[in-house]
C-alpha cells in the first residue's frame, strides 16, 4: 500500500504564483464588499436587517467565492455582480419607501403574541413560535408571568418587543418562569399567590387566559385553545433556593 501524499492531498499542483494572486483577489474583493457591506446596512446592526436585506447578504457571500479563490474568473465579474446587488437592494429600498404597501408584502407586518396578559395563539401561529419560545423572549425581559404583559409583538427583524402594565395595575397571570424555579429546597412549589382578601384566580396553562377560581372546574376547556389544565394564577414568584446547588 502507497503512503498518503498530504501534500497533494491539501495542495494539489497549487503553485505559489497562484497562491500569491488568491491572496491579491480576497484583499480586492473583501476591500470592496466592507465598502458596500456599509453601504447597505448604513448605521444598522445584523440583527436589524429586514428579511429580503438577508438575502441579499447571503447572495453576496455566493457571488465573492468564485472570484476569490477562481483563477479563471476575472475579478470584474465579480466586483459587478457584487455592486449589482447592493444596488438593486438600494433600489428596492427606494421602491418600497415610495409604496408602502409593496413593503409590507415583502417584509410582512409585526405579529401580535400577547395581548391583554394572555397569549395571542393565532399570532404565535402566524410567527411560527411554540409557546416555550415567546416565554424565554418574555423572561429576557424581566418578565415573571403573564399578567404583567399588556402586548407583546414580534417585530419583522425578529425582535420581541413587550409593553408591561404599569406595577399597581398588574394582574395575576401565568407563570412562565421554569419549574425548577419554583421550587424550595424541599421540593415544594412556592408562588406568591394574589394578595389576602382577593378571590384566587385560576390561569390556563397553554395560553394563560385568567378566570376565578371558583368559576373554573376541574377539565373544564379554556374558551380561547380549549385547553383542560388550569394553573393557580400569580402576582410575582418567590425568590427560592435552586434545589440542586451544591
Amino acid at each position: 500500500m502507497e503512503g498518503i501524499d498530504l501534500r497533494a492531498m491539501f495542495f494539489g499542483d497549487l503553485q505559489w504564483s497562484a497562491v500569491v494572486e488568491i491572496f491579491i483577489r480576497a484583499v480586492i474583493m473583501y476591500g470592496y464588499t466592507i465598502v458596500l457591506f456599509r453601504f447597505v446596512l448604513g448605521i444598522r446592526g445584523i440583527s436589524e436587517l429586514s428579511p429580503y436585506e438577508y438575502i441579499i447578504i447571503i447572495a453576496l457571500g455566493s457571488a465573492l467565492g468564485d472570484p476569490m479563490a477562481n483563477p479563471d474568473m476575472p475579478l470584474a465579474t465579480g466586483l459587478l455582480v457584487v455592486t449589482l446587488l447592493v444596488l438593486m437592494d438600494k433600489g428596492l429600498v427606494l421602491l418600497t419607501n415610495r409604496f408602502p404597501s409593496i413593503e409590507a408584502r415583502l417584509e410582512g407586518e409585526p405579529a401580535r403574541l400577547v395581548i391583554n396578559g394572555r397569549l395571542d395563539t393565532d399570532g404565535l401561529q402566524e410567527a411560527n413560535l411554540s409557546r416555550d419560545e415567546i416565554f424565554a423572549y418574555l423572561r429576557e425581559k424581566g418578565v415573571e408571568q403573564l399578567g404583567q404583559v399588556k402586548r407583546a409583538y414580534l417585530e419583522i427583524n425578529g425582535s420581541v418587543s413587550v409593553f408591561l402594565y404599569p406595577r399597581e395595575n398588574v394582574r395575576p397571570g401565568l407563570s412562565i418562569v421554569p419549574p425548577l424555579e419554583l421550587k424550595d429546597s424541599g421540593g415544594r412549589v412556592v408562588l406568591r399567590g394574589v394578595p389576602p382578601g382577593r378571590e384566587a384566580v385560576k390561569a390556563c396553562f397553554q395560553c394563560g387566559l385568567t378566570r376565578p377560581g371558583t368559576a373554573t372546574k376541574e377539565g373544564e376547556p379554556c374558551p380561547e385553545c380549549g385547553n383542560t389544565r388550569w394553573e393557580a394564577a400569580i402576582v410575582t414568584v418567590e425568590e427560592v433556593e435552586d434545589p440542586t446547588a451544591t
